[in-house]
């Protein structure tokens, strides 16, 4: 499945002062707990070690989010959030998949995040700037045991 890169604006800085938007590998991922499904957009996150959706999510899909495991969670320049932890099941395109995912109140700045754990232990990513695409292809049982392996 290759989802070409969504342009968001950002402000001109000393560094880009040229620059009003930038590039960022963000996808349609629909999330789903027993009966309901949401479908967001979500960022690719080569360096996020979980998937990381908001609270308000897990609420709308009926997920008691305040009962599951707790994880602090820090990220870019030491912010720390609180993430309580579900098993759920994500969809991308006709792929669809478990994943133990967390969801947090306070804000993480985008409304998913596709993380290390469940995200790209499951799927092949690749991120070409050249195309201004990113280009997922799902893991074979055969394609994991090979990684595992070093082939």
């Amino acid at each position: 499945m290759k989802f070409p890169y969504q342009e968001r604006p950002r402000d001109p800085s000393e560094a880009f002062p040229n620059s009003s938007s930038r590039l960022v590998s963000i996808i349609p991922v629909t999330v789903i707990s027993s009966d309901k499904a949401i479908t967001i957009d979500a960022l690719v996150d080569s360096g996020a070690d979980n998937c990381i959706f908001p609270g308000m999510l897990g609420v709308a899909l009926d997920i008691d989010v305040h009962k599951g495991p707790k994880q602090k969670i820090s990220g870019l320049g030491g912010r720390i959030i609180e993430a309580r932890f579900h098993n759920i099941r994500l969809r991308v395109g006709s792929v669809e998949f478990e994943v133990y995912a967390g969801f947090s109140f306070d804000t993480i700045g985008i409304s998913g995040l596709l993380g290390q754990r469940g995200f790209f232990d499951n799927f092949r990513v690749i991120f070409d700037r050249t195309a201004n695409s990113v280009i997922v292809k799902k893991r074979t049982s055969i394609q994991k045991l090979l990684t595992l392996l070093g082939s």
